[in-house]
């Protein structure tokens, strides 16, 4: 079975927002700043405060209770789209179009093959740690961190059912 399509940015991009968002280390990540971060500036807050005034402030304690809502409410956003924003930057340097333009993948019984205009790949089954469907994309991870990006939208859905049917064959 051979499928073709083009992956552009926005096909990248999603991927990296699939990836900050479901990937544990990210969620850990996101949970540091969420919540240790702010438990970090109560205690150093009251701490810093108190040793001064040697009496506590309800006034203090209601501003730092404020801020460290805030920053669990506004900082993990500000996270992934800092994390993705340099992803893009990243991305759109020269040297990566490689990553981008007409993909061509062939799906065999031992391997399946990646051609580009400058690459061409063979990668066996037993390489491919995991596969992940969403609403729009295939993800055939090669690593914790890369995959190759299938557009649902950019092949057939007689494609789509195809290309399941021999995921499941040679991954489950």
């Amino acid at each position: 079975m051979t499928i073709s399509f083009d992956l552009d940015m926005a096909d990248m991009m999603s991927f990296q927002k699939h990836y900050v968002n479901t990937a544990p280390a990210m969620k850990k990540a996101k949970s540091l700043i969420a919540y240790i971060f702010p438990l970090f500036i109560l205690i150093f807050g009251f701490l810093s405060f108190y040793s001064r005034h040697s009496r506590i402030d309800i006034y203090f304690i209601i501003i730092m209770l404020i801020i460290s809502a805030l920053w669990a409410i506004f900082m993990p956003k500000f996270f992934v789209n800092r994390t993705l924003n340099r992803s893009k930057k990243i991305l759109s340097k020269p040297g990566n179009e490689v990553m981008f333009g007409k993909f061509e993948m062939t799906f065999n019984d031992s391997d399946f093959e990646v051609i580009t205009a400058k690459t061409n790949s063979n990668i066996l089954w037993s390489a491919i740690p995991k596969v992940e469907e969403t609403e729009n994309y295939i993800y055939i991870y090669l690593s914790q961190v890369s995959a190759y990006i299938i557009p649902k939208r950019k092949i057939s859905a007689e494609e789509v059912e195809n290309l399941r049917t021999v995921l499941k064959q040679h991954l489950l």
